[in-house]
């Protein structure tokens, strides 16, 4: 009995080192694997040209460009500025946050300086993530987050942080799929809810892959204006699929546009 005992005690104690060896690991090429997570490629397009009128005092090209370096830090994001149109006072600003050489000045317009922004994020390898953010955008806490996790859901292809009001019947827009509320279907994440969504502005995140794969419709509709709701029924027409947290991460910095159910101003 003695022998049998201990010849089990030995069983036990092997399984338990081997177990455990499993365990250390499984945590060390999790730990690997967080730690080789790429950076989010940001390009931001500001200019001193597009509507002035009808948005909030807070709303000014400073406060959201700090805003932006605040919740998409360098440390976690490889920045690029496409300064459109700007005068010699918005560039000294632009360069209080980002370095000279991730800045480039243009005179495109609207829909050229997004082509613009576009073809620079092509430069890049398929799996990178790039997210399109113009200069009147707001986002709160764990943005940067919320964005990853909604690409990397696998639930659809391009993700916007901006809850659109008139996906709710208020606001001066209407949709014409949006009939007392939008049609859709909603699943959770780690963090967030989340809304199968059909358009939204020309800030939104993708994988370089599939804009290198879709940039035929982008450019389609980004020629002389850059015509989003089009450009994304176009691409919902293709079978891509656009989302959304639900409350919202960010907002539009334009009345009567802001993101429901949060004091932007606060942020």
């Amino acid at each position: 009995m003695d022998f049998l005992k201990r010849m089990k005690t030995r069983l036990c104690v092997s399984l338990q080192k081997k177990y455990y060896a499993h365990i250390s690991k499984d945590r060390k090429i999790k730990r690997t694997t967080e730690k080789a997570s790429p950076k989010i490629s940001l390009i931001y397009r500001i200019s001193d040209g597009g509507r002035t009128s009808n948005k909030p005092d807070y709303i000014t090209k400073e406060n959201c460009l700090k805003n932006a370096i605040q919740h998409f830090p360098a440390e976690a994001c490889d920045w690029f500025v496409i300064a459109d149109n700007v005068s010699n006072e918005t560039y000294r600003m632009i360069q209080k946050y980002v370095p000279a050489d991730a800045i480039r000045q243009t005179s495109l317009g609207n829909a050229g300086s997004f082509q613009a922004c576009c073809k620079k994020a092509l430069e890049k390898a398929d799996d990178c993530i790039v997210y399109f953010l113009e200069d009147d955008y707001v986002h709160r806490a764990h943005s940067l987050k919320i964005l990853r996790e909604g690409i990397e859901s696998g639930e659809a292809e391009y993700v916007t942080l901006y809850d659109h009001p008139d996906k709710y019947g208020y606001g001066t827009c209407t949709s014409p799929f949006v009939i007392g509320g939008e049609k859709t279907r909603v699943f959770l994440t780690e963090s967030t809810h989340w809304k199968i969504t059909n358009s939204t502005t020309m800030t939104f995140a993708v994988r370089v892959g599939t804009l290198r794969a879709d940039w035929p419709i982008i450019s389609r509709w980004t020629v002389k204006r850059a015509l989003d709701f089009y450009m994304f029924t176009d691409l919902r027409r293709k079978g891509r699929r656009l989302i959304v947290p639900i409350p919202s991460y960010s907002t539009h910095g334009q009345n009567p546009y802001l993101a429901p159910l949060f004091d932007w101003e606060k942020e």
